[in-house]
C-alpha cells in the first residue's frame, strides 16, 4: 500500500487497532481523487477488507509534544 501512494504522500503512519490496521496518509490538497484511485487499484486479499474515508484534519501527523503538551506548571 505504501508503494502505491508514495508519489501522492509526504507521510504515511500505520497504527494497529483492535479491529485491524489503520493506515493514515498525508495527501497533498487537491490530490484526493488520485489517492482514492491509487488505493482502489491495490489488490486486497479476499479475507481482508478496505475502507477509505476522509479527507480528515492532519492530526495524526502532529508530533506527540503538540498532541499532549505538558500541563502549565508541571515538571
Amino acid at each position: 500500500m505504501r508503494d502505491a501512494v508514495a508519489h501522492l504522500s509526504s507521510e504515511v503512519r500505520v497504527r494497529e487497532a483492535k479491529n485491524g490496521t489503520r493506515i493514515f496518509v498525508l495527501v497533498e490538497r487537491g490530490r484526493e481523487n488520485d489517492f482514492r484511485q491509487a488505493v482502489s487499484a491495490v489488490a486486497v486479499p479476499e479475507h481482508l477488507s478496505r475502507r477509505m474515508s476522509g479527507p480528515w484534519p492532519a492530526a495524526e501527523f502532529l508530533s506527540e509534544q503538540v498532541k499532549m503538551p505538558e500541563s502549565a506548571g508541571a515538571k
